[in-house]
């Protein structure tokens, strides 16, 4: 088998909106490998906090799958599951920068092609993130766009993914 160990994407938290500390969200990623011919789709679950001024942090859990096209054989399609941590500075009232690490800690790389927990990959990236009100009935929610520059230091290698996330806060 030859492939890598697919790493999720980081993406701008959900920030909270005005009047509120906590966010909880959850999103949905697609991106492309710049070093190999792959790409990859997944959901992220995560919660993010005010912690001061336009300061913001988040955790989060992610999954995600990754496609590599082989071309003397089948594709290569490997799962993973991500923990990251990320801080991110809000440029204005919309408009966000972030960045933080991320690491496997599950995957579907092995022989048996089964999820085992696993010492995985470690990335890294930056992320630019646009949020908006939200849908017109609420007033607690809140969603982001953000495309993502990532660098996987285990593989030397880099992706790029566009998000998109649904967050409600509180």
């Amino acid at each position: 088998m030859m492939s890598s160990i697919a790493e999720a994407q980081m993406a701008a938290p959900s920030r909270p909106v005005a009047g509120f500390k906590n966010s909880a969200a959850f999103g949905l990623s697609y991106g492309v490998n710049n070093t190999r011919d792959a790409s990859f789709w997944g959901w992220t679950a995560e919660y993010s906090r005010q912690i001061g001024g336009h300061w913001f942090t988040a955790g989060s859990i992610m999954w995600d799958r990754e496609t590599e096209d082989v071309s003397d054989g089948p594709d290569v399609e490997v799962d993973t599951y991500t923990v990251a941590g990320t801080i991110s500075y809000g440029l204005t009232d919309r408009l966000s920068l972030t960045t933080g690490l991320g690491k496997g800690f599950a995957d579907t790389d092995n022989a048996a092609e089964s999820m085992q927990f696993t010492n995985g990959d470690l990335s890294t990236g930056v992320v630019l993130g646009w949020s908006t009100p939200g849908l017109r009935h609420f007033e607690r929610d809140s969603i982001a766009f953000s495309l993502a520059y990532e660098y996987n230091f285990d593989q030397d290698e880099t992706t790029v993914s566009f998000d998109v996330a649904f967050g409600w806060s509180f």
